[in-house]
C-alpha cells in the first residue's frame, strides 16, 4: 500500500529525482484507482513539473496528467498537457493517437467542439488494447450526446453495455461498465424514458457503494439523473431527489471549490431538479447564481451556461410567467444556435418552450413556424414516439384552438416538460 500522499516535496523530500519519477507515477495511478481524482491530479501535476526539471521526455505521462486534470474540472491544464503531449509525440502515431484522444475531450469540456472534431476522429484501430477499446466507444457515445444526437448514441452504448464486464471493484472504479451505464441513463432521461434512467442510474449508484467508491466522480453524476428521473417518475420520493442532488454539489463545492466546473454542473442539476420536484422558485433562486458562476468561470458561450438558462427560463414557464421566459429564450436561442446548430436537441427544446410562450401570449404566427421547425427536429433526432417529440407534436396540433382550449392542453404540455 503507498502512502496517503500526492507526492508533494515534503512528502518526497528524501528521495532521489529519477526513484521520485517513479513513485510519482505509482502514487498518481494509486489514486486514480481508488477514486481520488484530487491527490491523482496533484501527483501527476508533481510528475510532470519534475520530469520537466530533470529534462525527461516521454508522451503517456502528460496524457495521464491531462486525464487527471480533466477529472478534477481543470479543463484547460488538461487542453494545454495534452497539447503538450500530441506535440511530444511526433511521428509516433499510437502516441499521437492516444494525446489527440484526451485532447478532444478537452475541448469538448471546454465547449469547443468544433476544435474537438478537428483534433480527433473517433476511431477504433487494430493495435488498440481491448479494455481500451470499449473506452473509446464510450467517448463516441459521449461526444455524440454533447452534439444533440441522441438515437445513434443510444443504440450504441445499448448494445455495449452488455458486454462490458461489471463484478470487481476494478470496473467499478476504472473500468468502462461506469462510463457507459451513465451514458445510458442520461440518454434515457434525454428522451423521457424516466422508468428506464431511474433503473439505470440506480444500479449504477448501488454498485458504486457496494464497492466502496460512493465518492467517485461517476456516482455523484449517476446520483444527479437518479435523482432527476425520481422527482419525475416518483412524485412521492420528490424531497429524496432533492436532498440527494443537495448533498451532492455540497460535496462537490467542498472536494473542488464551489467555482469547479464540475460542481456548477451539479448545481445546475440541482435546480433542474427542484424544478421537476415542482419548486419553481427554489429552483430559480439555484439556477440564478449557478449560471451567473458558470459564465464568469466557462464563458457566456459555453453549453453549460446555455443550459442553465434554458432551465431558468423554464422556472418561469412553471410559474406562467411567459413574458420573463420569452425575453430569457429569445436571447438564449441564436446564440445555443450558433454554438451547437439548429438540430442538436438542446436547441430543439429551447424552441420548443419558446413556442409554446408565443402560444401562452397569444402570438400564434410566432409559434406556428416554431412549432414546425421543433416537431420535425425532434421526430428526427430522438423519435416520433419519444416523450419530447409527442410534446411537440400535441403543442403543434392544439395551436389553433381557441385560447381557453389552448391553455388546458398547453399546462399538460408543460407539465410534462417541467
Amino acid at each position: 500500500m503507498y502512502p496517503v500522499t500526492d507526492g508533494g516535496s515534503e512528502d518526497l523530500a528524501g528521495v532521489p529525482p529519477r526513484p521520485r519519477v517513479r513513485l510519482l507515477r505509482a502514487v498518481a495511478d494509486f489514486h486514480r484507482r481508488h477514486g481520488d481524482p484530487v491527490r491523482a491530479e496533484a501527483a501527476a501535476r508533481n510528475l510532470v513539473a519534475l520530469k520537466e526539471e530533470l529534462g525527461l521526455r516521454g508522451v503517456d505521462d502528460l496524457v495521464v496528467a491531462a486525464r487527471a486534470a480533466l477529472a478534477v474540472g481543470d479543463y484547460r491544464a488538461g487542453a494545454e498537457r495534452a497539447a503538450a503531449a500530441l506535440a511530444e509525440a511526433g511521428r509516433d502515431h499510437r502516441a499521437a493517437y492516444r494525446a489527440r484522444f484526451v485532447l478532444a475531450e478537452a475541448h469538448d469540456r471546454l465547449g469547443g467542439h468544433a476544435e474537438a472534431d478537428r483534433v480527433f476522429r473517433h476511431h477504433v484501430p487494430d493495435w488498440l488494447p481491448a479494455p481500451d477499446r470499449d473506452f473509446v466507444v464510450v467517448a463516441e457515445v459521449a461526444a455524440l450526446r454533447a452534439r444533440g444526437r441522441v438515437r445513434e448514441p443510444l443504440e450504441v452504448v445499448t448494445a455495449l453495455l452488455p458486454t462490458l464486464p461489471r463484478a470487481t471493484r476494478h470496473d467499478v472504479r476504472t473500468g468502462a461498465w461506469p462510463a457507459a451505464a451513465l451514458e445510458l441513463a442520461r440518454l434515457q432521461l434525454l428522451v423521457g424514458a424516466v422508468g428506464k434512467a431511474l433503473r439505470t442510474s440506480a444500479e449504477l449508484v448501488a454498485a458504486h457503494r457496494l464497492h466502496g467508491a460512493g465518492e467517485h466522480p461517476v456516482c455523484g453524476v449517476a446520483i444527479g439523473v437518479h435523482a432527476e428521473a425520481l422527482a419525475l417518475g416518483v412524485p412521492r420520493r420528490r424531497a429524496e431527489a432533492v436532498r440527494a442532488v443537495e448533498e451532492v454539489r455540497a460535496d462537490h463545492a467542498r472536494r473542488f471549490g464551489a467555482d469547479n466546473p464540475e460542481a456548477l454542473d451539479r448545481a445546475v442539476v440541482e435546480g433542474r431538479v427542484l424544478l421537476a420536484a415542482g419548486e419553481p422558485a427554489r429552483a430559480a433562486e439555484v439556477l440564478t447564481a449557478a449560471r451567473a458562476r458558470v459564465g464568469a468561470v466557462l464563458g457566456p458561450d459555453h453549453p453549460l451556461h446555455h443550459r442553465a438558462g434554458h432551465d431558468l427560463a423554464r422556472t418561469h414557464l412553471r410559474r406562467w410567467d411567459w413574458p420573463n421566459a420569452v425575453a430569457l429564450l429569445e436571447e438564449l436561442r441564436p446564440r445555443q444556435v450558433a454554438l451547437l446548430g439548429p438540430r442538436h436537441v438542446d436547441c430543439l427544446l429551447t424552441g420548443l418552450d419558446l413556442a409554446l410562450c408565443h402560444s401562452l401570449a397569444g402570438r400564434r404566427a410566432e409559434a406556428r413556424p416554431l412549432y414546425r421547425e421543433v416537431s420535425v427536429g425532434l421526430r428526427h433526432e430522438i423519435g416520433r414516439h419519444r416523450e419530447p417529440a409527442l410534446r411537440a407534436a400535441l403543442a403543434r396540433l392544439a395551436a389553433p384552438l381557441p385560447a381557453p382550449a389552448l391553455r388546458v392542453v398547453l399546462r399538460l404540455v408543460l407539465g410534462g416538460a417541467a
